[in-house]
């Protein structure tokens, strides 16, 4: 597993979402195949992985958003991406669960599956937007206004944080 690290610009920091969007696919593979085993450890990946992204955006990002970006866009809000990682943490915590409580002798496991996966397509929905907002707002207004040495030392920290992350999750 390869954490992309090439960031040069903020919104270059799409390439973590792609790189978590890969795993969750993967773990919708496992669960069609019912190897619900796999599906929850790539999902406590993805977990792990989006707390540092989220602690990332809010201990970093989010200080130099408000500090330097004035005033805050309508649909900008630092509140507004709280709350998101509020939920999709709740969404993933949730997935988790509730895959958990499946086994062999699950009654109609088909049936739970596809509600799952109509969880999945909220999820998805709720992420998407998510994502389109840190791009349209937080990536590309930081992009703008965030001096070039500023902006390396900070992904420069990112990636030194992921790439720690990293490790840990190799040595699991």
């Amino acid at each position: 597993m390869k954490i992309p690290d090439n960031y040069h610009r903020f919104l270059d920091l799409n390439k973590f979402h792609v790189f978590i969007d890969r795993i969750f696919f993967q773990q919708q593979i496992d669960i069609m195949h019912k190897n619900f085993d796999a599906a929850i450890d790539k999902l406590k990946i993805i977990q792990i992985l989006l707390d540092q992204h989220i602690r990332d955006e809010e201990e970093l990002l989010l200080p130099l958003y408000t500090k330097f970006v004035s005033p805050i866009p309508l649909g900008g809000a630092v509140e507004f991406y709280i709350r998101e990682h509020k939920q999709i943490v709740r969404y993933i915590s949730d997935f988790i669960d509730k895959i958990s409580m499946w086994d062999g002798n699950t009654k109609n496991i088909d049936l739970e599956i596809v509600r799952l996966f109509d969880t999945y397509y909220k999820f998805k929905h709720l992420v998407e937007h998510h994502d389109t907002r840190e791009d349209t707002f937080l990536y590309r207004y930081l992009d703008k206004m965030i001096e070039k040495k500023q902006k390396r030392d900070v992904l420069n920290l990112i990636v030194e944080r992921q790439n720690r992350l990293l490790d840990q999750l190799n040595g699991i």
